[in-house]
C-alpha cells in the first residue's frame, strides 16, 4: 500500500539500465529463499522494475500491435513483467552460478536464473527494496505540499514517475493571485468553443482537467466528470478529447459502456492493473453506474475488483479519473452523488454543422499550445498554495474531501465559477432512482386504500396479471405506481418484475426520507413484509380512493 509522499525517500536513487555497474555474484544453491531474497535485492538496481501492490511491472511505450482502447500507440503502458523478460533482467542486474563439481579450479560456472528462481521472484508479493510505482505522468505535475514535480525519472515523495511526452516551461514558484487569473483565463480559452449550459460546466470541465495533471496532490478519491448534452454532435467527445490532450498529448482512448457490472468490473480492473491516469466512456446510452464504478470512484488508495483471467480479487492501487459523454444520460441513484455533470446546450438545430469556431482545428491547437496550457493549469493551484491555501466559498464534498480542498478552490481563488455547481443535486438533475421513489410514495397508499399495507407478491399479482394485459384493455389508473415500482427495481425494458425483486427493490429504499414521507414495513408470519407509507415519525400514511376521485376518474388521467 502507498504511504505518505515522504514514504520513498529511503529508497535507492535512480539507476541508468544501460550501465549497472558492477554487478553483484548469486550463487544458486538449495537455500532457494536466500537466492530470491539476493535476486530481488540485485533487481532494485534496474531503474524500470517497479511493484504495484504485489506485482512487479515496468514501464513500456504502446506499439502498434498492442495498443488497445486502454493505453494509444506511444502511451505509457505499466505491464507486468513477464518471466522471460524478469529472466533478462535478472542477468543484467547480477552475474548467476551454478556448483559444478567437474570443475576442480573454480566449481563455480557461470548460470542462466533456474525457473525456481524466475518464479520465486515473481510470485514473492513483497519488494521492499524495489520502488512502488503508481502511475506514470507525461506532464508536470504537483505533489500533495503544493511543489511541482518537472524533473525526469521517478518521483520518490509521490511514487510517481514522470516521463514528459514534450518540453514544459518552468511552472512559477510563487504566482500571484492576478497571476493565477490570467492563467485560468488561459486554460478557459481551450473550452471557449463548447456551449456549456451553467458557467459551472465550464469550471467543471477545467476541473477534470486540473485533476488529472495534478492526480499525485490529492490523496483521496476524485469524483466522475460526466460531459452531458441535449442532442448528438453538440461537441461532448471532443471535451473528453481537450481534457486528455493537454493532459497526455494525444485524445483519450475511448470505451463503450459495459453491458452488465460483470464486465464493467474486469474493464476497471484491466485499468487499474495497467495504471491508466484517464478511463474515458463514451456514448453511454444505458444508465451510468453500478457497484463497481462506485467502489473505484471513492477509493482512496486501492479497490477490490475482478480482474480478467483470475479467480480471486485482488486489491489493485486505482488513481483514475474517469470521465464519460452522453445525450441526457441516466445516473444510477449511487453514482449520482460522486459526478460532476458538464451539461452541453446547443441553441442550434442541428449543432453539427456549426462553423464559427474560435479554434477550428481545436486538438491541433491544444497540441501546438500544450506547454502553455499545462503550466497554466499549475500555476492556478500553485498560486492557491502560495496563498495561503484560502477556502473562499466552497464547501467540502463527502468522499471527496482532499479533492474539493483543493481542485474547486484553487479555481475559486483564481476567480472562477465553483465547478461544485455542476454536482447533479445542484443542477436539478435529480437520480431517476428517487424521481421513481417519489412516485411510488405518492401513489402506493392509494392503492392500499386504507388496508394498512400490501405485501410484495399481492402487490406483483395485481399490478402483473397472468398473461399479461391485453394491449386492447383500457388504463387501469395504475400506469405511474407500475412506473415507479420498475424504476427501483431495475427491471429491464419489456421485462416484468417479479415478487422478489419487487420485495428486494423496496428493502434497498426502506425509510428514506423523500419529501416528508417514507417508504416502510412491518413483518407478518414467516418472514413476509407488509409494505406501506409513512411519515418519519413512522405514522402511517392512509389515501382512500376516494380521497383521489374513482378509478374510472384515475384512469382518465392516466389516459391523458
Amino acid at each position: 500500500m502507498i504511504q505518505a509522499p515522504e514514504s520513498f525517500a529511503d529508497l535507492p536513487p535512480d539507476f541508468v539500465d544501460e550501465d549497472p555497474g558492477i554487478r553483484p555474484v548469486i550463487q544458486i544453491t538449495t537455500e532457494i529463499h536466500n537466492v530470491i531474497s539476493e535476486a530481488c535485492q540485485a533487481l532494485s538496481n534496474d531503474r524500470n522494475v517497479f511493484c504495484r501492490g504485489p506485482i512487479l511491472v515496468d514501464v513500456v511505450r504502446a506499439t502498434e500491435a498492442d495498443a488497445d482502447s486502454f493505453v494509444p500507440i506511444g502511451g505509457p503502458r505499466i505491464r507486468t513483467i513477464p518471466s522471460a523478460t524478469m529472466r533478462e533482467r535478472l542477468t543484467r542486474c547480477a552475474m548467476f552460478q551454478v556448483f559444478d563439481g567437474r570443475r576442480k579450479k573454480d566449481p563455480w560456472k557461470p548460470a542462466i536464473p533456474s525457473d525456481h528462481v524466475v518464479h520465486g521472484v515473481v510470485s514473492r508479493g513483497e519488494y521492499p527494496m524495489i520502488r512502488p510505482i503508481l502511475g506514470v505522468l507525461e506532464a508536470p505535475s504537483m505533489r500533495p505540499d503544493g511543489t511541482i514535480i518537472q524533473k525526469r525519472g521517478y518521483d520518490h515523495r509521490t511514487g510517481y514517475l514522470y516521463e514528459p511526452s514534450t518540453d514544459f516551461p518552468e511552472v512559477p514558484e510563487n504566482p500571484t493571485q492576478a497571476e493565477a487569473t490570467k492563467a485560468l483565463a488561459e486554460v478557459f480559452e481551450a473550452f471557449a468553443d463548447f456551449p456549456f449550459a451553467i458557467e459551472a460546466g465550464r469550471s467543471a470541465a477545467v476541473a477534470g482537467l486540473l485533476s488529472i495533471i495534478a492526480r499525485p496532490a490529492i490523496t483521496g478519491a476524485v469524483p466522475a466528470f460526466i460531459v452531458d448534452a441535449s442532442t448528438r454532435g453538440t461537441g461532448k467527445s471532443l471535451t473528453t478529447d481537450v481534457i486528455g490532450t493537454i493532459a497526455t498529448g494525444r485524445a483519450t482512448s475511448k470505451m463503450s459502456w459495459p453491458a452488465d457490472d460483470v464486465e464493467l468490473e474486469k474493464v476497471l480492473g484491466a485499468y487499474a492493473i495497467q495504471g491508466a491516469n484517464i478511463v474515458n466512456f463514451d456514448n453511454v446510452v444505458r444508465r451510468f453506474g453500478g457497484g463497481p464504478l462506485d467502489r473505484c470512484l471513492t477509493a482512496t488508495d486501492t479497490v477490490e475488483l475482478r480482474v480478467l483471467g483470475k479467480t480471486d480479487v485482488p486489491a489493485v492501487l486505482w488513481r483514475a479519473v474517469v470521465l464519460a459523454t452522453g445525450n441526457n444520460i441516466d445516473l444510477s441513484g449511487d453514482t449520482s452523488r460522486r459526478v460532476l455533470m458538464i451539461r452541453l446546450e446547443s441553441p442550434l438545430e442541428h449543432p453539427e454543422d456549426r462553423c464559427d469556431f474560435k479554434h477550428p482545428d481545436l486538438l491541433r491547437w491544444c497540441v501546438e499550445n500544450r506547454g502553455r496550457l499545462v503550466v497554466a493549469a499549475l500555476t492556478v493551484l500553485r498560486a492557491w498554495f502560495v496563498a495561503g491555501k484560502p477556502k473562499a466559498s466552497t464547501k467540502r464534498w463527502g468522499s471527496f474531501e482532499a479533492w474539493s480542498d483543493l481542485v474547486p478552490a484553487a479555481i475559486v481563488h483564481a476567480g472562477g465559477a465553483d465547478p461544485m455547481g455542476a454536482r447533479p443535486a445542484m443542477t436539478e438533475q435529480e437520480e431517476p432512482e428517487k424521481v421513481a421513489l417519489l412516485g411510488l410514495l405518492d401513489h402506493l397508499p392509494r392503492f392500499c386504500n386504507g388496508s394498512g399495507g400490501v405485501t410484495a407478491r399481492d402487490l406483483q399479482q395485481a399490478l402483473y396479471p397472468a398473461g399479461g394485459r391485453r394491449r386492447d384493455e383500457p388504463p387501469d389508473g395504475w400506469d405511474n405506481l407500475r412506473e415507479a415500482i420498475e424504476g427501483l427495481c431495475w427491471v429491464k425494458s419489456g421485462q416484468t418484475p417479479t415478487s422478489k425483486a419487487i420485495g428486494n427493490g423496496f428493502k434497498r429504499y426502506r425509510r428514506r426520507v423523500v419529501a416528508g414521507k417514507r417508504l416502510d414495513s412491518r413483518s407478518i408470519q414467516g418472514g413476509i413484509y407488509v409494505w406501506y407509507v409513512s411519515n418519519p415519525q413512522g405514522i402511517p400514511v392512509v389515501k382512500n380512493t376516494q380521497d383521489c376521485g374513482s378509478i374510472d376518474e384515475n384512469t382518465q388521467n392516466d389516459a391523458q
